[in-house]
This record gives C-alpha cells, structure tokens and sequence, in this order.
C-alpha cells in the first residue's frame, strides 16, 4: 500500500489537467432562482397573470430591484426571466409532491435492509446437510426478483410504445409498487406474529424460508418502484435535466432512510436487546398503516400529474406525419399558383 501511494502521488505532477468547456448547469440556476427569490421576498410580486398559478413566491426572481441597474442584476445572477422561473417550476419543483410519497417507500426498504436480515440469526437455517443456510440467498432472492420485474415492464412498455411510454402507465407502475408494499408489510407482520408464537409458546425455530415471501415481495417492489422514479422524472423534465435523474431518486429514498431512524427514535419502546423480546411485528403491522396512507396520498398525488397541463407533450409521430403532408400540399399550392401565373 505504502509502494502505491507514493506512486499515485509521483504521478500527480504528470496528470493532465483538462478543463470542461464552461456551461451553465441547470441544478445552479435552480438553486440560484431560489436565492434570488428568497432574497426578494420583501418586494411586491409584479410579474404577469399568466404565469403557473403554483409557488407564486418564486416568481419574484424575475422582480427587477431598485438597485443596481439591470444589466448588472442579470450579471450577478439576481435577476432571471418570466420563462426561466417557470422551467423551475415545471421540471423540478412541481415533482416535490410526488417525491414526499417515496419517503414511506424509502423507510420499507430501509426495514427490508435492516430488521429483515435480522431475522434470519433467530430463525432456523439449517437446510439437509447444511448447516447454515447462507443469508446471500436472500439477497439474490431480491436482486433477481427486481432485475425480472424491471426488465419485464421494460419489455412489456417498448412492445406498446416504441417512441415515449405514457405518463399514466409510469404513474400506474409506481402505484402499483405502492399497494403492493402494503401487502409486504402484512406479510412481514404475519411471518413475526408466527415466529414468536412458535419460540414462545413451543421453544421451536421456524425455518429462515418462511422469509422468502417477503423478500420476494420487497424485491418486486422495488422493481416496480425505483426504475419507474427514474422514467417518471425522465420523462417529466427536458433533456438537460435528465442527468440528474438518478441523483435525485436516490436522493429522495435517503430521505426515507433517516425518516425510518426518526420513526425507530419515536417508537424506541418497540425494540430492546433481542427480537424475541422487542415488539418488531407491531412495528410492521405501523408501517403497514404508513404504506397504506401513503398509497392513498400517492393516488391523489398522481391523479394531478396525470391532469396537470403545464407541460407540452412531444408530438406523435402522426402529428408529424400530418403535418409534413400538410407542407407538401401547401407547396404544391404555390407552384401551381406560380405555373398558372
């Protein structure tokens, strides 16, 4: 280690510095719009009516200070246009509801990565001659169970849509993993319920398969959920945008993974040294109530992005096709007007 450290720093001094051509990143116009809207909050709101009736407040980045002059506002970055601020409201801002219904997604994977593992020491994992099952097992049981879902939804959606999948088939999708998560919670509650009935009242270990379900189910899950975040937001923002696609998704479920310390926080009374003596099925059974409200919250939730009309939709390829038929006929016209003159 000590060889390769010196070697790495022999070869800083003969490391080729490239620079990026300067370009203006979308992620900092955002933040800037938030400053400068947040910085002129105290100024009267004078932008025009016809703007997007949604976070009013942001509109006052494009309010022009007394002072200084224009040109320098716009150079420091102070002062935006009407179209700028609405491009922050349409792309990112606008998906801040839709991102709060991934927090309850988050806090089930962060149990499914934690408490779910758990498990396994208290039950039985012998298997024949084995005797030790290996938890990779249900890792791969996961993994694969999300790779099949995914790439199944893939191939269902491109046989359909060659050009651009619906945001409602995306949105459905996502539902889909939402109430699917409520049964994942049932299950887990079931599987604990029966499990400690059987240590306490028999002494017995149930065998650590009785697991599988809810792996599996975890697994489809995220199938379902995660890689339809990514299509949703690809979907929702220009192209410029779509880079930060993964950043934001992941962004949003680690959210959901301190939101599951402040719950574990909350409800500390649920848990003590071991599992046969903590409350981990009442703990599901509550975030089997938490994946349920989320879901009817997302369904609310969607149902506007599904109506919402303030972003344009690419045209259809027949759109296109009757439009340059429409331009061919146009040019007919004028040269049989000029042949006949």
């Amino acid at each position: 280690m000590a060889v390769a450290f010196m070697l790495f720093l022999g070869g800083i001094a003969f490391k080729y510095k490239y620079k990026p051509p300067a370009t203006e990143s979308k992620l900092n116009n955002l933040l800037r719009i938030l400053y400068a809207a947040m910085s002129k909050r105290h100024l009267a709101n004078s932008t025009p009516g016809n703007v997007i009736p949604i976070l009013r407040w942001l509109d006052k980045a494009s309010v022009e200070e007394p002072s200084p002059s224009r040109e320098e506002q716009v150079r420091i970055k102070r002062l935006w246009s009407p179209e700028d601020v609405q491009e922050v409201k349409i792309n990112l801002l606008s998906m801040v509801p839709l991102w709060m219904t991934f927090l309850a997604y988050g806090l089930l994977q962060a149990t499914g990565n934690t408490f779910f593992y758990e498990q396994v020491v208290y039950m039985d994992s012998r298997l024949g001659r084995i005797s030790k099952v290996p938890i990779v097992i249900f890792v791969i049981v996961k993994s694969s169970t999300r790779f099949i879902v995914s790439r199944l939804c893939d191939s269902l959606f491109s046989s359909y849509w060659s050009q651009k999948v619906p945001r409602q088939v995306l949105l459905i999708r996502i539902g889909a993993g939402m109430a699917i998560s409520v049964v994942c919670c049932i299950v887990a509650w079931r599987i604990e319920k029966y499990r400690l009935h059987k240590y306490v009242n028999l002494d017995v270990l149930i065998s650590v398969f009785w697991l599988i379900p809810q792996f599996f189910l975890l697994g489809f899950i995220e199938g379902l959920v995660f890689d339809g975040m990514e299509e949703v937001f690809d979907g929702h923002v220009p192209e410029s945008f779509r880079i930060y696609g993964p950043s934001f998704t992941q962004f949003a479920l680690n959210i959901g993974n301190f939101v599951s310390l402040a719950v574990i926080l909350i409800f500390h009374g649920l848990f003590n040294g071991d599992l046969n003596t903590s409350g981990l099925a009442t703990y599901y059974a509550l975030l089997a109530y938490i994946c349920f409200v989320n879901f009817l919250f997302y369904c609310s939730v969607a149902t506007y992005y599904v109506k919402e009309s303030y972003y344009e939709e690419d045209e259809s390829p027949i759109e296109q096709e009757l439009e340059q038929i429409q331009n061919l006929v146009d040019n007919h016209e004028a040269t049989d007007h000029q042949v006949a003159e």
